[in-house]
């Protein structure tokens, strides 16, 4: 007698960065195997879609009051699609693994298994921000990444490189006397980096990461802090 398998019920539990490409790839699953789920309500189109906002929505979400709500209110969209959706896949399947995956969801899949390094962080760039020794510092949304390693210094030869694949190596050079070296973990795409003093010229290597690790680095063109 074959064991019933059941859709691993993962989209609530995965971490917001990583939601909006989960939905895209059942999206894709789901157009691709459209005649297999009858039951199913939403069509693929109609999950890429919802997928593609969430995505957009995601990446604004911490310029606003007013963009969180909206993120938010998208969010509740899709949570109870999701579940409607698994529950049209397990209905199709009746214990049949094979039917499970097409429709996009491996019943015992690991979260981190779909997903690659994400790439070098993009559009990197400092901004004016209140307050003496603070700064913010941006990067385009990458829908891979669940936020980034922001590492500040004013000396120019520390140097800062990926030495692992969730390890960086920061060097500064010998004989240096109160050479301070920050490191900040940010899940924004608007950083406030701070501590840093007034009228010293800032640089910053960055790395964005999610579960799988490190992607490679970037580095924006330096500021004057203050000026």
């Amino acid at each position: 007698m074959r064991e019933n398998v059941f859709a691993k019920r993962e989209f609530a539990t995965l971490a917001e960065g990583l939601q909006p490409a989960y939905l895209i790839r059942v999206g894709g699953a789901l157009t691709t195997n459209a005649g297999t789920f009858p039951v199913i309500t939403f069509t693929g189109a109609q999950v890429t879609t919802h997928a593609i906002t969430l995505l957009t929505l995601f990446g604004l979400k911490d310029n606003s009051t007013d963009a969180q709500d909206a993120y938010d209110a998208e969010k509740a969209i899709c949570l109870p699609m999701m579940e409607e959706i698994y529950d049209g896949i397990d209905f199709t399947a009746q214990g049949d693994a094979i039917i499970v995956a097409k429709g996009g969801v491996n019943p015992t899949s690991v979260n981190t298994a779909r997903i690659g390094i994400a790439d070098a962080p993009a559009n990197l760039h400092f901004e004016s921000a209140p307050g003496a020794g603070d700064v913010f510092l941006l990067r385009d949304t990458d829908k891979l990444a669940l936020g980034s390693v922001i590492v500040t210094f004013a000396d120019i030869t520390v140097r800062v490189i990926k030495s692992a694949n969730t390890q960086l190596k920061i060097t500064v050079p010998p004989n240096a006397k109160d050479v301070d070296v920050f490191v900040d973990v940010v899940t924004v795409i608007k950083a406030l980096i701070q501590t840093q003093v007034k009228l010293t010229e800032i640089n910053a290597v960055v790395a964005n990461y999610n579960t799988n690790g490190l992607s490679p680095v970037a580095s924006p063109q330096p500021v004057v802090i203050g000026k």
